[in-house]
């Protein structure tokens, strides 16, 4: 079988990290791998050694409505094309897929879905049912498949949940003095910084901590020049780029997630594979991996819940202690890397023989 993987970028993230370990486990099998991209980029060292195919293509925005036919093109060339982007590159995979005759499947990790300009939006939701009404969904969360029913307009027969997993790391109790406390994310209004950077000013005047933020630049500019000010005013580090993220993530005492959204964030797995003691948004993306009693929930950009709870953990170890034993724990029993890949690859499996007319 021949797979064409199609990512938005090939930067480092997330997002590149489980289309490459699922590249990986394809190849294991004896499959074919090809990849198509925007441009360049560390990702496809993964891939290279796999021996892929490299396309280099920009088919993830709407602008570009001539990268269907050209992504089709290619498509023609394999069995099956596995969409891991945004929503716009998966209604154009969609539509490349049908014209090309070849299966899909849509990997969809990200919640909302849609832009949130309104005329954008409503172009979005009017193609994205069409353009995917042959393509195979696997979702990360309840929740996101939830959202592709109501918001998206697929067939629940058509998606299937996946829960993302991760490797299980040896337990890295921090012993820094004063506690080092960080968060770990592209440098993306959706993330939260502004609302950790206001908690760490607030925190910094009455209790001794350190605090650091760790990530990979984004395409927002005047936003990631906003953080690098503000970051400065509260004395706090950014480390940018961070090469290794779960080795930045071993270095913290507490991890802190403030993200106004997530669909299944890997950052969130590997900090409770590490046995971190972590305060996160309560959102459905957060809630579902990392119940109460794991770690911290606070509502959406409330600075004052965040440094209380900051403020909390920072003054009692064996508290970071106990709840980084649970959400490790949590990890141990439902987040196993190699059974989530074995599933996402017997899906693809699956779906390949089936073509567009299945």
């Amino acid at each position: 079988m021949r797979v064409l993987f199609h990512l938005l970028d090939a930067g480092v993230g997330g997002a590149q990290r489980v289309a490459g370990d699922i590249a990986g486990e394809l190849a294991r099998r004896g499959h074919e791998i090809a990849i198509v991209v925007p441009s360049d980029g560390p990702a496809l060292d993964r891939f290279r050694a796999l021996d892929a195919s490299v396309y280099i293509l920009d088919a993830g925005t709407l602008r570009r409505p001539l990268a269907v036919a050209r992504l089709a093109r290619i498509a023609r060339r394999h069995d099956l094309l596995y969409s891991h982007t945004s929503a716009p590159g998966q209604i154009i995979g969609g539509f490349a897929a049908r014209l090309a005759g070849t299966s899909h499947v849509v990997h969809h990790h990200t919640y909302p879905y849609f832009s949130t300009r309104t005329a954008i939006r409503s172009g979005q939701t009017r193609l994205f049912p069409i353009a995917l009404r042959r393509a195979r969904f696997i979702a990360v969360a309840d929740h996101v498949a939830d959202g592709l029913v109501t918001v998206g307009g697929i067939p629940r027969e058509r998606i299937v949940v996946i829960p993302n997993g991760v490797a299980l790391r040896d337990a890295a109790e921090s012993t820094n003095d004063p506690p080092r406390i960080g968060m770990l994310a592209r440098l993306d209004p959706g993330k939260g910084i502004l609302t950790f950077i206001a908690a760490a000013s607030t925190l910094g005047r009455t209790t001794p901590a350190t605090f650091v933020i760790g990530g990979q630049e984004g395409p927002f500019a005047a936003y990631s020049e906003r953080v690098r000010v503000e970051a400065a005013q509260a004395e706090a580090e950014l480390v940018v780029p961070v090469d290794d993220g779960a080795a930045f993530l071993a270095t913290l005492d507490v991890v802190v997630i403030p993200s106004e959204y997530e669909g299944s964030p890997l950052v969130l797995l590997e900090a409770m594979s590490l046995g971190k003691a972590i305060v996160a948004s309560d959102i459905p993306g957060i809630r579902e991996l990392l119940p109460a009693g794991a770690g911290i929930l606070i509502p959406v950009g409330d600075v004052e819940s965040l440094a209380r709870a900051l403020g909390e953990l920072a003054a009692h170890p064996e508290r970071r202690r106990e709840l980084g034993s649970r959400a490790r724990e949590l990890v141990r029993q439902n987040h196993d890397l190699e059974a989530s890949l074995q599933r996402v690859a017997d899906v693809i499996e699956q779906t390949a023989p089936l073509r567009a007319g299945g």
